[in-house]
């Protein structure tokens, strides 16, 4: 429950954007080599999101990606 009261939360500021680059700037530490490969360009479905092997870092204590 307290995760859909922070996303409504978040929602009614409107604060994607923000949370959105906090999240991008923090992933940008770890490497993803292998999903850039031309044999697997195909197999990236987002221009901006790139798998890789390491957890990413959670953006608050109750969010984070699930990779």
């Amino acid at each position: 429950m307290e995760m859909e009261k922070e996303f409504e939360q978040i929602d009614k500021a409107g604060n994607w954007a923000a949370i959105y680059q906090d999240i991008r700037h923090e992933a940008s530490d770890f490497p993803c080599r292998i999903a850039k490969l031309p044999k697997n360009k195909n197999r990236n479905r987002y221009r901006d999101v790139s798998p890789c092997k390491y957890p990413l870092p959670t953006h608050t204590s109750q969010w984070s990606l699930i990779v």
